[in-house]
């Protein structure tokens, strides 16, 4: 469950020191994006372009009158609540009651306006008896935001409905409200249940295929030499181009797939659970791997920022230094940029028991067309590059019971999240 997040905030004066002063105010309060605007025109652009979560005008601005201007961003605001393809619920926030639910929402439930008016959250059909609804409120109340991503709701029909539910507290008026998004994630977990068969189905084709595969490969390997000797014998030792060129084509080739068939069988086991754990010191390990990349830093004058707590894990100490490795060597090799940064950080835990951690540098990001294939065995962004290290990651990964996401925001981030393989050994 997070219990951070940055507040949207457009802050409309014609006062350009009052927007700095406020701006300071709104961010001691509570983190928050704070954009400005001296009249109603660049309002008019900010808010038609930006979606905002808390707006504060001034009454009189230059080009109009603030208390219009505020009920067109309420009116556009509304129009958004009734047309959103999310769930969306308004609660009370002292008393936990809904006050409002817009159409997508009623239509995914089964439910009427009026069967979920002014009765408490975890009172009605869909959330009833729900522990999880009636702790959302009262942590949103405490902290502000809460977020669960995977939560099992039943419809009016006794229809099961997997879904994300993001609360966030806002000030309304004279009262405080909680804004509840509810995402229908069905089609979400289905996709993702087809992806695990076809990693496993993946994993047992390669540990097959690597085994079925080595033998012949090896025996080419040994005839390309035993024919080279053969030709060198011939000849006096001195063969024509010709055969010396095909001869060193076939060597590297055998040796190229020799390296596949080596990484294909190590991706096919490295996802099995290890017999040894035990509890590792992240941040130790991630200090070991920049140790061994020093010079490749020094050279490139890449900087790293890793975390104060990365915290520990009970783990396999060889297999998080795979994870970490892999893709800071990844970061290392895509990330090239005028000052290089690289980041590892620790994110929190989840809902589900694990530990997420970000890995992100400054550089070009991911292309698009990689993104939703980069844990892939064999995809990369580089010509002739063998792209098995992200997918060693995410079998580890899973293999830990976490999942593995790739995205770009100012450069390429990879989060996962890992578990703790067994409750043993004492880890913080």
């Amino acid at each position: 469950m997070e219990t951070a997040k940055k507040v949207r905030t457009l802050t409309v004066d014609d006062d350009p020191e009052f927007l700095k002063l406020l701006g300071k105010l709104i961010n001691r309060e509570f983190p928050s994006d704070v954009d400005t605007a001296l009249d109603c025109a660049s309002a008019r652009t900010s808010f038609g372009v930006s979606e905002y979560d808390l707006f504060t005008i001034d009454y009189q601005l230059p080009d109009g009158d603030g208390l219009e201007l505020l009920g067109e961003i309420m009116a556009r605001n509304h129009s958004l609540f009734e047309s959103a393809k999310d769930g969306i619920l308004i609660l009370d926030a002292e008393t936990g009651k809904i006050i409002d639910a817009n159409p997508y929402l009623l239509d995914m439930l089964g439910y009427s306006l009026e069967d979920l008016l002014d009765r408490q959250l975890w009172e009605v059909g869909p959330f009833k008896d729900n522990a999880a609804t009636k702790n959302a409120v009262l942590e949103v109340q405490k902290k502000s935001y809460i977020r669960y991503e995977d939560l099992p709701l039943e419809t009016r029909k006794g229809a099961i409905v997997d879904v994300e539910f993001v609360c966030n507290l806002y000030a309304s008026g004279a009262a405080n409200v909680i804004q509840c998004n509810i995402r229908d994630i069905r089609k979400r977990k289905q996709r993702e249940a087809r992806e695990r068969v076809r990693a496993e189905d993946l994993d047992r084709y390669a540990h097959t295929v690597s085994h079925d595969l080595r033998s012949p490969v090896t025996s080419i390997a040994l005839a390309t030499g035993f024919l080279e000797d053969r030709l060198n014998k011939l000849s006096g030792g001195d063969g024509d181009d010709e055969s010396t060129e095909l001869i060193g084509s076939i060597k590297k080739s055998a040796e190229k797939a020799s390296d596949l068939i080596t990484s294909l069988l190590s991706l096919a086991e490295i996802g099995l659970v290890p017999d040894s754990v035990e509890s590792v010191d992240v941040k130790a390990v991630v200090d070991d791997v920049l140790e061994e990349h020093k010079m490749v830093l020094a050279e490139e004058g890449t900087v790293v920022k890793v975390g104060d707590d990365l915290g520990h894990i009970v783990a396999n100490p060889v297999q998080i230094r795979q994870v970490f490795d892999n893709l800071i060597g990844n970061a290392l090799e895509y990330a090239h940029n005028e000052q290089t940064v690289i980041e590892v950080s620790y994110l929190g835990g989840d809902e589900n028991g694990g530990r997420r951690y970000l890995v992100r540098d400054n550089g070009p990001g991911i292309p698009e067309n990689l993104l939703d294939r980069l844990f892939l065995p064999f995809v990369s962004q580089k010509t002739g590059s063998r792209g098995v290290g992200l997918a060693i990651v995410n079998a580890i990964v899973r293999a830990y019971g976490g999942s593995t996401k790739a995205y770009n925001d100012n450069g390429a981030c990879i989060e996962f999240s890992l578990k703790n393989l067994s409750q043993e050994a004492d880890c913080k």
